[in-house]
């Protein structure tokens, strides 16, 4: 449900009351499937600015934003995971939808199928938290590699700067993809067909950290990947994430 909060005067009402609001319907799940988890994430907040000792080159503009969204579906003895990126001129486009006070829905065929992009993973994620997201680029581990005689923690990386895509390298990347065309889940858990087809590049590489026993959580900031473990101790891996070349330094807190 989108609410344009500027639009509506400043009265305390119930939900049903409020006018600038639209419903964006999902398909129907098939029969024996349910959602366990469906949450939604945005970074950085819109009035983020760089700091005064922000080095980095270049920054996300305010606009260049994605929504993640982590659905967690159950079906039988089945867990299946579901990420559903929406960029915010998709969310921006429906709530300048005309008489949306009247109608105050959309079908999942109306706003989704062009304009978002809903990818199964083959591992099941943490729920959606701000800070795996930053800007159009989302971070996510893969299944641990093996590397010699050490496991290392696998990550991929999902960029959906739609400027950046007309922007062809003169040499391909082995460890880039530009997915294009649009994809339809492995797993058939909707009633009807379920196609997406936002256009993305996907960053796949695998960092120098030791897969151990405690759980690693992966987060991007503007020019870095960061690896945060249960022992409090923060792993900061400098990266250009186009190259996914890294170097990485420890630091205790």
């Amino acid at each position: 449900m989108l609410i344009d909060f500027k639009a509506e005067e400043a009265t305390h009402k119930p939900l049903q009351e409020v006018r600038n609001v639209i419903k964006l319907r999902y398909p129907t799940l098939v029969k024996g499937a349910s959602y366990d988890t469906f949450e939604i994430s945005s970074d950085p907040a819109p009035g983020w600015k760089p700091g005064p000792d922000d080095r980095t080159p270049f920054f996300v503009a305010k606009e260049n934003r994605i929504f993640p969204l982590s659905i967690h579906i159950i079906m039988g003895d089945r867990e299946l995971a579901f990420y559903h990126f929406i960029p915010l001129s998709t969310f921006q486009k429906c709530l300048d939808r005309p008489n949306t006070s009247v109608r105050q829905e959309m079908q999942w065929s109306e706003w989704a199928p062009r304009n978002t992009r809903l990818i199964q993973l083959m591992v099941l994620p943490l729920p959606a938290w701000p800070c795996c997201i930053f800007g159009s680029r989302f971070i996510t581990s893969t299944v641990i590699r093996r590397v010699g005689q050490v496991n290392l923690i696998g990550s991929r990386v999902y960029d959906f700067n739609q400027l950046a895509l007309r922007v062809r390298d003169s040499e391909p990347r082995a460890n880039c993809k530009c997915i294009l065309q649009s994809e339809v889940p492995g797993e058939q858990v909707w009633e009807e067909e379920v196609e997406t087809s936002l256009p993305y590049r996907c960053f796949s590489g695998t960092l120098p950290v030791e897969a151990l026993p405690t759980h690693k959580c992966l987060m991007c900031t503007a020019d870095h990947i960061v690896v945060v473990d249960v022992s409090a101790s923060i792993l900061l891996i400098s990266t250009n994430i186009n190259d996914v070349e890294f170097r990485n330094r420890e630091k205790n807190t």
